[in-house]
């Protein structure tokens, strides 16, 4: 039996980024208990707070995004990190 399934569905967060959710993130900053992240936005730019521990369960390398923030990808209303390679 085939199950026919949507592409986007099978994807899964990979969703966001075809309806245009996920943002390029442009920028990283070290803080004690976590890192700040920032992209650029079509009226402002736009900021969100991650602790280490949010990215370890996001499987986000800290030291990867403060030194290659760029690769990185953004759904702000998820609150998600994902990288784009």
């Amino acid at each position: 039996m085939k199950h026919s399934c949507h592409p986007l569905i099978r994807i899964g967060m990979k969703t966001t980024i075809k309806e245009g959710k996920m943002q390029q993130i442009e920028s990283s900053k070290k803080y004690q208990n976590g890192i700040q992240v920032f992209w650029p936005g079509p009226e402002k730019d736009g900021k969100d707070f991650f602790t280490f521990d949010e990215l370890i369960e996001l499987r986000i390398n800290a030291l990867d995004l403060l030194n290659h923030p760029e690769i990185y990808l953004i759904d702000p209303d998820l609150h998600t990190i994902e990288s784009s390679v």
